[in-house]
């Protein structure tokens, strides 16, 4: 039960930081083209 809820939370973290990262790189792009 708490494994699985690691597990889900960790995922979701992840996810999280990856969408982040990518939205900060479309960011930096866009401003470092402009």
């Amino acid at each position: 039960m708490v494994l699985q809820w690691l597990y889900s939370g960790s995922t979701v973290a992840l996810q999280w930081l990856y969408s982040g990262s990518t939205v900060a790189l479309q960011w930096l792009y866009s401003g470092s083209t402009v």
